[in-house]
């Protein structure tokens, strides 16, 4: 039933980004399911342009990072190989991403596996107004591994020749950015990208000792001992998350089971059913988490993940179906997250009405969403008449 997580599922939140894109199936030459609105003439594809940043952020906000450097200004070459005339290229780039410093860091260079704190500005080519602004989605700067894939390779690259403090600009082409296919609508086919980085600190990874169960699983254990390994963990994270409120470690446990289920050794169909079981609980737990954080485009991982490895079972799951759906109601992406629902209601017969509440609530959302359109769209025109 999905009422029994109903303390984690809570209201939507459609005006505001929640995160940068997840990048992982596009590094992997994967393409991302996304929807689109209806088409209105020929307008259509200049709309999803325009709608995207305003409805993720506050309009007045989003006007103070517009840059007209990023405009198309008549000349013979592109605003990006304009701004490019005063870069750098970076070694191991292949030519395709280039620096500039505009304000001198402190201390090392940050190491290509640590960890940072960092705040950005993210621009396409030809459009002034960013399609991303980290501290308009959060107080806090964004915190992310290097080499863990969180990013796309051009920013991991630009940021590992930084200094603690600096401020620097990136031109990234789109081989190492979203490559040929973009991403959604934010961000249209073999777009290269400007990135305004601010990175305000840095720490090497340590790994605790204690803690190498979570990178390899003894396959001297026997099946049931693992598997009782594994729904430890799940268990842990459970009480983590509705006992102590403690999202960041709860998620932690989740994919240490993931990580020991995806790794176990079978040897019947009974096992492989017991695991594929399992992993689905794990990964509806981490989508529940990751929806908490709004953390959206790792859910949308998570849901992938989960019907790789839990085959029937992740895709009979009404839990899982539910937060996909949610996920996609906080990326805007509307046609998607009402088809989902209506699948939840397949899987699930007993939710149709509570499902049927939240579609309309999402047509509600959808037509504030097309209404705050139209009047950023006014703001627009009036600022640069």
């Amino acid at each position: 039933m999905l009422n029994e997580d109903e303390s984690e599922m809570d209201a939507f939140n459609y005006l505001k980004l929640d995160e940068p894109l997840d990048t992982r199936p596009l590094l992997n030459g994967e393409s991302l399911e996304v929807s689109m609105m209806s088409q209105e003439g020929d307008s259509t594809i200049e709309m999803h342009r325009l709608q995207v940043p305003e409805l993720y952020f506050n309009a007045n906000d989003l006007l103070t990072y517009v840059d007209l450097t990023v405009k198309d200004s008549g000349c013979e070459v592109s605003p990006f190989e304009q701004i490019k005339l005063s870069m750098t290229e970076l070694p191991d780039s292949e030519g395709k991403v280039s620096k500039k410093i505009v304000e001198a860091g402190i201390g090392e260079i940050c190491p290509p596996d640590a960890f940072v704190k960092f705040h950005y500005v993210a621009f396409n080519e030809y459009d002034e107004v960013p399609f991303d602004v980290s501290k308009l989605r959060r107080k806090f700067p964004e915190s992310k591994k290097l080499g863990s894939g969180e990013l796309i390779p051009g920013l991991e690259l630009g940021i590992a020749t930084m200094r603690k403090k600096e401020k620097a600009h990136f031109i990234i082409h789109y081989d190492f950015a979203f490559g040929i296919l973009g991403c959604g609508e934010r961000i249209p086919p073999k777009s290269s990208l400007l990135y305004k980085v601010e990175l305000l600190d840095f720490e090497r990874m340590k790994v605790p000792e204690n803690e190498d169960f979570e990178n390899a699983v003894d396959e001297e254990l026997s099946f049931q001992a693992l598997l009782k390994k594994a729904e430890g963990h799940i268990k842990q994270g459970t009480y983590l998350k509705k006992e102590e409120n403690n999202n960041h470690r709860a998620i932690k446990e989740y994919k240490t089971a993931v990580n020991i289920l995806s790794k176990i050794p079978l040897n019947s169909d009974a096992e492989e059913k017991m695991k594929k079981h399992a992993i689905t609980r794990a990964y509806v737990n981490l989508a529940i988490c990751h929806n908490y954080d709004k953390r959206y485009r790792l859910v949308c991982t998570v849901f992938k993940d989960a019907l790789y490895e839990g085959g029937e079972e992740a895709k009979k799951d009404a839990k899982l179906h539910y937060n996909y759906a949610k996920a996609q109601c906080g990326l805007l992406n509307f046609d998607l997250a009402r088809k989902m629902y209506r699948q939840v209601k397949v899987l699930d017969p007993s939710q149709q009405d509570r499902v049927d509440s939240l579609i309309k609530d999402l047509e509600r959302k959808q037509r504030q969403v097309d209404e705050d359109h139209k009047v950023f769209k006014s703001n627009m025109s009036k600022m640069f008449k």
